[in-house]
């Protein structure tokens, strides 16, 4: 138990390059009692999809019954097997505690592909929801639409980096706890901003944060008339940081 107790602590800080895979994989690798060890804990194996299809059909066999940490990246889409190692893990989307997607220019296929799944394969538990476009200074030339179905009614916390996608009300789920935007274009108003601050009653940490300068973001137009009612009242907000 005190092994498998280290174990668990040394896949919850992972390595810069890794995760909780790939540092279970080279614990396996030690001796056959760590083997049997790793591969008998669920938790180790659920960050999927890995980059290849048969690596990542063993690792789902290896976690049959336990939330998954699913991690989509469009810069590997190019690769066939990867494309195919993705699809795998689309049924297990009812699932999936928390949904990271890694996007560039030539994401429509993959978000393509996720609309259409989710209506029969919904991320009913999802807690976290992570979307970063692009990667260091590059963003992409032209914005995608998120699927409707993305931020579904048991997220609790979202971060948006580097994203080109329009900020709408309504947008996040009325029950989120944590909203951190990252090199984010602002609401394209002050009435559309309040509408959907009002949309969140229950957020209890707020982040937005600009890394970039020049042109990169759209403004905020302040010429525009400011709506009647000025304030949204957030009982439950806890930390708010404007960088």
């Amino acid at each position: 138990e005190l092994l498998l107790h280290v174990f668990k602590i040394s896949t919850a800080i992972p390595l810069e390059e890794g995760d909780a895979v790939a540092i279970s994989t080279d614990l396996s690798h030690v001796c056959q009692r760590w083997r049997t060890l790793t591969i008998s804990c669920e938790e180790f194996w659920t960050v999927l999809p890995r980059r290849r299809s048969i690596w990542t059909r063993e690792c789902l066999s290896r976690c049959p019954s336990v939330p998954l940490e699913l991690h989509l990246k469009a810069t590997l889409a190019h690769e066939p097997d990867y494309r195919y190692a993705a699809r795998l893990v689309f049924p297990q989307f009812t699932r999936a505690k928390r949904l990271r997607l890694t996007l560039d220019d030539k994401s429509a296929t993959l978000l393509q592909e996720i609309s259409a799944v989710l209506p029969a394969w919904p991320l009913s538990m999802v807690e976290n929801v992570d979307v970063i476009y692009g990667s260091g200074r590059h963003r992409p030339t032209q914005p995608h639409l998120l699927p409707a179905l993305l931020f579904s009614s048991t997220v609790k916390s979202v971060y948006l980096e580097n994203c080109t996608h329009s900020l709408t009300p309504n947008m996040f789920p009325r029950g989120i706890r944590c909203l951190e935007l990252v090199d984010v274009g602002p609401w394209p108003s002050i009435h559309n901003m309040m509408q959907s601050l009002r949309a969140v009653p229950q957020l209890e940490f707020f982040t937005h944060r600009l890394t970039k300068s020049g042109n990169e973001l759209v403004p905020i137009d302040w010429r525009r008339a400011w709506p009647e009612l000025c304030g949204v009242r957030l009982q439950y907000l806890r930390s708010l940081r404007l960088e």
